[in-house]
Order: structure tokens, then C-alpha cells, then sequence
């Protein structure tokens, strides 16, 4: 396998990836999220607690093993540069990826942790969904803008 059928197999993994981890995040954070803070006073918090603990390992294999293996690639297209493919345009984008990684690693986790812990609590929720806007859906909104440059891109440099 030549260095560019690799680096092409790389963008493609990584196209696909990102636009279905970005679709699975948006849906969380704009769907699931304030659906809890509905659904917490209609229920007791066992049950509450249950409906956590069933979703907390579905978000493993839809959006954060997806998302660090998207940032990986990120990372292996930086170093590889494709030609056609804006290399700051790259950069700025795993930029972005590391923000949201960051993010979901220190403010996400410790919070879902806390209403694992906890059950519900109207705050806290609040407090996630913010949090979840400002540090990952307004910097994976950045991130979506420029994947459609990268996209465009590396479509137009096969019709080149």
C-alpha cells in the first residue's frame, strides 16, 4: 500500500467517522440531555438511575470510541498532509477535536459521573447541558463549518 492509498483510506475513515460521531453528539446534547430534565420529576430516581446507567454504556460505542478514533486519524492527517487538503485547515481542526476531548475528559465525565452517583438533580443536569454547549457543541459547530471545507476539498482534488 503506497503512502497516498493510505493516507486516502485515512480520509475517507475519518470523513465518516466524524460526520457520525458529530450526529450522535448533537442528538445527546440537544435530545437526550433536557429530556432528563423532564423526565427526573416524572419517575422515582431508581429509575432514573437505571435509565443512566443503561445509557452510559451506549455512548461508549456510538460517540466516544468513534470520536477518539476520528481524532486519531485527525492527528495521522496532519503529519501526512493530503495533497489538496489545507494543512492549517487540519491543524485547526484537531484543535477543535482536542477542545471537545479535553472537555468531555475533565467538565462531561466528572458531571455524568456525579448524576450517576447522585440521580437526579434539576442543577446539575442544567449545569451539564450548558457546560456541554459552550465547551463542545459550540466548538464541534466550528468544527462541522470547517469539515465541510476539508470535505469539499478532497472532493474537488479527485476532480482536479
Amino acid at each position: 500500500m503506497t503512502r497516498s492509498t493510505f493516507t486516502d483510506l485515512c480520509l475517507a475513515a475519518w470523513v465518516i467517522l466524524y460526520w457520525f460521531v458529530s450526529g450522535v453528539t448533537l442528538l445527546q446534547g440537544w435530545s437526550n440531555y433536557p429530556t432528563w430534565l423532564d423526565m427526573g420529576p416524572m419517575m422515582s430516581n431508581e429509575d432514573f438511575l437505571h435509565l443512566r446507567q443503561a445509557h452510559y454504556w451506549l455512548i461508549y460505542p456510538l460517540a466516544v470510541i468513534p470520536g477518539m478514533v476520528s481524532l486519531v486519524l485527525n492527528a495521522v492527517l496532519v503529519w501526512l498532509r493530503p495533497w489538496g487538503i489545507n494543512w492549517w485547515l487540519l491543524l485547526i481542526q484537531f484543535a477543535t477535536g482536542l477542545v471537545i476531548a479535553v472537555s468531555t475528559m475533565v467538565v462531561q465525565i466528572p458531571l455524568q459521573d456525579r448524576i450517576d452517583a447522585m440521580g437526579y438533580d434539576r442543577e446539575l443536569i442544567q449545569h451539564l447541558i450548558d457546560t456541554d454547549l459552550w465547551a463542545r457543541k459550540i466548538p464541534g459547530l466550528i468544527g462541522m463549518s470547517i469539515m465541510v471545507l476539508l470535505t469539499w476539498q478532497a472532493v474537488r482534488r479527485r476532480t482536479a
